[in-house]
């Protein structure tokens, strides 16, 4: 009981609110400018209604594909609710919309799923409790501004823990027989890196990849925890800031990186604005502080302390669900999505389709009709396979056309390593139905199969 009640007091004590009126708007910028990049980029079109068919989530295929005004109205709503984040107007209704939006527009196709964007759900579901929306603020009225109260450093534990999750989860994720022992797909990506290095150091490439890997495990496991603590802070940040910098440079992440060294600034003190504030001179136009003797923060209710041990329960349960399920999950990708598994494969795959129907058997090539990216995605994920084996049954039933028969053959390459034959092509996928349970018809990783191909027009493919 008296480790609960100092926890409680350590979750409620009151802290400087500028950390968090700093961090309301740093993610209001970055949500903005991803949904300006949809926009710019054309990809609301290109991912989400040119394509002919889309991927829904497990459980949601019985929704009805929206009308293109309904898409991108979401992503208006969503980058106005993004402003408004930023400047403070209707704080908590704009964080409320834009995770509502967001979310929605994210969960219609699973081939553009990513892990920073399943992070921005999170981060603006955490955003709609903040008491944040204080100071930095436009406002309608022509008041005087309020004094800047003190809130509970609950909010910024919140943060921490949620911002901390990705790193912390993304560690336990690197401790897979490839990352470690084999260096991959590290090794492939970094190559010419490490052959200069290999020139002026007596050391092989495959040395560097895995000791790479190891280095990069353990960052992902510690930063959290050293960014916690104030002897470590500083150097970890610099650290943090040096790795993102060199991802960003190497690999092309887009917005990842720099979202997240912004948003790590909030390990930093909960007052660390103030004396940037106080040199810029602007503070005293913005926010009046408060005597000393009214430094309490209100108290958290206990609902928040329930739901936010439920969210993050969840969110620790997920990234171990693959235990579940038999074979290498980057090979099955059962249980893959939502555990931080940051760039840890090299995946490529072939795919078309057999349909019988009657005495006469026709071929199939998804590339025909899906997208790119689409193709890319279905051809190497055994669940989307499924659906559009599924959604190629739908469209060739008719008057007097009986079920057809779909069988798959698909090929997959994982990390560098031979292309294997992946779905068992001589199972209906049209009669199996999607589920949680083991996907049987999944043909196990072999490292010493080779691939013996369809002599057909697309075998360079393979």
């Amino acid at each position: 009981m008296m480790g609960t009640d100092r926890l409680k007091k350590y979750l409620e004590s009151p802290v400087s609110p500028l950390s968090l009126e700093i961090f309301r708007v740093i993610p209001g910028l970055l949500f903005f400018i991803i949904i300006l990049r949809f926009f710019i980029y054309g990809w609301i079109d290109e991912f989400l209604i040119s394509p002919r068919f889309l991927f829904p989530y497990f459980g949601f295929a019985w929704l009805p594909r929206p009308e293109p005004f309904v898409v991108y109205g979401a992503f208006f709503l969503a980058g106005l609710s993004a402003l408004g984040i930023m400047t403070g107007l209707w704080y908590r209704w704009s964080a409320f919309l834009f995770f509502l939006c967001f979310t929605y527009t994210e969960s219609l196709e699973k081939t553009i799923y990513l892990n920073h964007y399943y992070f921005v759900s999170l981060l603006s579901f955490c955003m709609i409790f903040l008491p944040a929306g204080k100071c930095f603020c436009l406002s309608f009225s022509r008041e005087r501004p309020q004094p800047l109260r003190p809130v509970a450093f609950f909010g910024i534990v919140i943060l921490r823990i949620q911002i901390g999750s990705v790193y912390f989860f993304a560690g336990i994720a690197k401790i897979k027989p490839d990352w470690l022992s084999e260096g991959l797909p590290l090794g492939i990506w970094l190559r010419p890196w490490f052959e200069l290095i290999t020139v002026y150091l007596p050391v092989s490439s495959e040395f560097l990849a895995r000791s790479g890997g190891f280095v990069a495990a353990v960052f992902d496991l510690c930063v959290p925890f050293l960014l916690w603590n104030r002897s470590t802070r500083l150097a970890a940040y610099g650290s943090l800031i040096l790795f993102h910098t060199f991802t960003w440079y190497q690999f092309h992440l887009g917005m990842f990186p720099v979202m997240m060294s912004a948003l790590t600034l909030i390990f930093f003190p909960p007052d660390w604005p103030g004396p940037l504030l106080k040199l810029s001179g602007i503070s005293g136009a913005w926010f009046r502080h408060l005597p000393a003797s009214v430094m309490i923060a209100q108290p958290v209710r206990t609902s928040l302390y329930v739901l936010f041990l439920v969210f993050f329960g969840m969110q620790a349960l997920l990234p171990f669900r693959h235990l579940l399920y038999q074979g290498n999950v980057l090979w099955t990708e059962q249980g893959f999505r939502f555990s931080w598994n940051v760039m840890l494969m090299e995946k490529n795959g072939y795919l078309r389709y057999r349909i019988n129907e009657g005495h006469e058997t026709r071929i199939i090539y998804p590339e025909d009709f899906l997208s790119p990216l689409q193709y890319k995605m279905v051809a190497t994920q055994p669940d989307m396979i499924l659906q559009l084996a599924h959604k190629i049954r739908d469209e060739s039933k008719g008057p007097g056309v009986s079920e057809p028969a779909i069988f798959a053959d698909s090929f997959v390459s994982l990390n560098g390593r031979p292309s294997q034959r992946f779905i068992d092509p001589d199972v209906n996928l049209s009669v199996i139905g999607d589920q949680f349970f083991h996907k049987s018809w999944i043909i196990p990783e072999s490292l010493s199969e080779n691939l013996r191909g369809l002599s057909d027009r697309r075998s360079s493919d393979y």
